[in-house]
């Protein structure tokens, strides 16, 4: 089993995907570029939500098991939140 993780620099956008495997060999996968300034990246399974506390603008998206990030959907919240949790059942 594998894990893939998402790097993400806020300034330009820039997002890198990797992989880190049981047997803790780190490879990379793929990059590429989002909106600047997400101030939060919440994973939901393989879904991840971003937000931007300044404006509220929220997008989602999902990274699949070879590193491609897929943008889903994107909307609108209440601005200035600061925490956001993920319940599980």
């Amino acid at each position: 089993m594998s894990r893939e993780m998402l790097f993400y620099r806020a300034d330009d956008g820039l997002i890198a995907t990797a992989r880190l495997g049981t047997d803790g060999i780190f490879a990379e996968l793929a990059d590429g570029k989002l909106a600047l300034n997400w101030t939060h990246i919440v994973p939901v399974g393989r879904e991840l939500l971003f937000y931007r506390a300044g404006d509220g603008v929220i997008s989602t998206g999902r990274l699949d098991t070879e590193g491609i990030f897929a943008e889903l959907a994107e909307g609108g919240l209440n601005p200035d939140w600061t925490s956001i949790t993920v319940l599980t059942a």
